[in-house]
């Protein structure tokens, strides 16, 4: 018999857990009104469920998001993108508040600077060290060059004027930002994230030398789907070929 504060069955501990957590797919009962949604909950409680720890939501929470924060080291169809911002007049640098909101390059393919009149022309990257070496520091022009410092960039000669700068590559894509939220890891790298999130719960968590052994093997098979689909769509011009 129960004596209250330990219920006596996986569903009552469902129950009781759904009670005091913010989770509108379990309902009291511990059924799940989960319609199929790629959302970040819907990852949290299938994995919730599958390792059959109600009381680990908040640890499987953060292991979904180490497991995308690994993962965004690695380019997928999905993480390509393209970061573009205005020049101002006599202004070399941009960062900052200057590129809130837009996409973080983890890698650039393609930089091109364009001008009023919709000619366009490839800018060249350099290190930052470098840049003294191209000439007067305050030399104003049509940019040429870019390089990067911290997250942002440096371009030279310095704008004489406005002109749009595109960088085209890998961008980082970080965890949904809410529940209800969805985007590329919790939809096309379902698989590849959760398993990766239970790899780590394994190792780290419940200590589980077989759990840790069988999420490697599906990390792997995971990890390779993607890759190949970005092969595929490489050799399909769908999208620029990289090395994997």
């Amino acid at each position: 018999m129960s004596s209250g504060l330990f219920p006596d069955s996986t569903a009552q501990v469902k129950s009781a857990f759904a009670a005091t957590v913010d989770n509108p797919l379990i309902q009291a009962d511990g059924t799940s009104t989960d319609d199929g949604s790629p959302t970040l909950l819907r990852m949290v409680n299938q994995i919730v469920d599958e390792l059959d720890r109600p009381d680990l939501v908040g640890a499987v929470r953060h292991a979904i998001r180490f497991a995308i924060g690994f993962w965004q080291r690695e380019r997928f169809p999905f993480n390509d993108g393209v970061l573009e911002f205005a020049t101002v007049p006599g202004q070399a640098g941009y960062g900052g508040a200057g590129l809130a909101g837009q996409n973080v390059m983890l890698a650039i393919d393609s930089a091109v600077a364009i001008d009023g009149s919709n000619t366009t022309w490839k800018l060249k990257p350099v290190p930052l060290a470098s840049l003294d070496a191209l000439g007067d520091q305050d030399q104003a022009g049509q940019p040429a060059y870019f390089a990067k410092f911290s997250e942002g960039y440096r371009l030279f000669p310095i704008p004489d004027g406005v002109y749009t700068v595109r960088f085209t590559g890998h961008v980082r894509l970080g965890a949904p930002a809410t529940d209800a939220d969805t985007n590329a890891w919790v939809d096309e790298a379902y698989d590849l994230i959760a398993a990766y999130a239970k790899r780590y719960l394994a190792l780290h968590r419940l200590k589980d030398p077989s759990l840790k052994q069988a999420m490697d093997v599906a990390v792997s098979e995971a990890s390779t789907s993607l890759k190949g689909l970005a092969t595929t769509m490489a050799g399909t011009g769908v999208v620029q070929s990289y090395d994997l």
